[in-house]
């Protein structure tokens, strides 16, 4: 599993839900390289500009994550939102699926009648689709969201990935990332942008290397952006770049307690310091 690629997510089908944070996910077409399965943290959306000025908070906590922080309700509530009672479609073929989420459609369905502008809630709905492969479902939630939410970067993010890796829409993927970083700077976001541009779009220009180099600029130190030049340039065979970013982050590595990947940092020094 590939620490270079994360969305907002379900877990599979183990049944296991997380909103409003990006955990490490596989996606399509992405091969696992050896490095990549030493880092195994987790990123929250925690940009401030993903709560807008006089909006009710929510804050989920969780002590990997830290504190997420959602707007309750959209922006605005006169978009039409989608139909709540939309038929999900089972394009996923583990028949278990619909056993394990027909009780989840229920429950968000039942939060949304409620309370029909909930962005968490939404998301929810919309990561219940996505799991069930129905594309169509969640794209058109996240659709909403930008225009009910549009200072919220999430359902931008969500987009971005969706048209990357299951539409394949590259044009629509880059738009949609680059909007999600005019919203937020959290460090996945440089990464899904980064991985577009060294894997499937204008990948024979300088886009990929200067999108981690941005985000370092808004995230100094941050381990995964670190780590993900540093392998770039390995594989560029810019050896001597790579040796410093790897030494530079051995010790944010150390410091987040992460021993598997300090042991393959000082394998990949080991490696290039000859």
């Amino acid at each position: 599993m590939s620490y270079a690629i994360r969305s907002v997510i379900i877990l599979g089908a183990v049944g296991v839900f997380a909103i409003g944070y990006f955990i490490l996910s596989d996606k399509p077409g992405v091969n696992d390289e050896s490095l990549d399965s030493a880092t195994t943290t987790e990123v929250t959306v925690r940009d401030s500009d993903d709560i807008s000025s006089g909006a009710s908070v929510d804050v989920i906590s969780d002590t990997d994550l830290g504190s997420i922080p959602l707007v309750t309700l959209v922006e605005d509530t006169s978009v039409p939102h989608p139909d709540i009672e939309r038929e999900a479609i089972y394009n996923s073929p583990f028949e278990e699926l619909k056993v394990l989420m027909a009780p989840k459609f229920s429950e968000t369905r039942e939060s949304l009648r409620k309370e029909p502008y909930s962005i968490f809630d939404w998301l929810e709905l919309a990561i219940h689709y996505k799991t069930i492969d129905d594309f169509d479902g969640a794209e058109e939630i996240w659709i909403y969201l930008t225009k009910a939410s549009p200072n919220n970067s999430v359902a931008f993010n969500n987009l971005g990935d969706l048209y990357h890796y299951y539409r394949h829409d590259f044009p629509q993927a880059e738009e949609y990332m680059l909007k999600t970083l005019e919203r937020a700077s959290d460090p996945s976001y440089f990464v899904n942008l980064f991985t577009l541009y060294k894997i499937s779009y204008k990948t024979e220009t300088n886009l990929a290397e200067e999108t981690l180099l941005n985000g370092l600029k808004k995230n100094k130190d941050d381990l995964n952006l670190l780590m993900e030049l540093a392998r770039y340039y390995e594989e560029k065979g810019e050896n001597t770049k790579s040796l410093e970013l790897y030494k530079e982050a051995r010790p944010h590595a150390q410091l987040a307690g992460n021993t598997s990947l300090v042991d393959a940092i000082d394998q990949a020094i080991v490696r290039l310091d000859r």
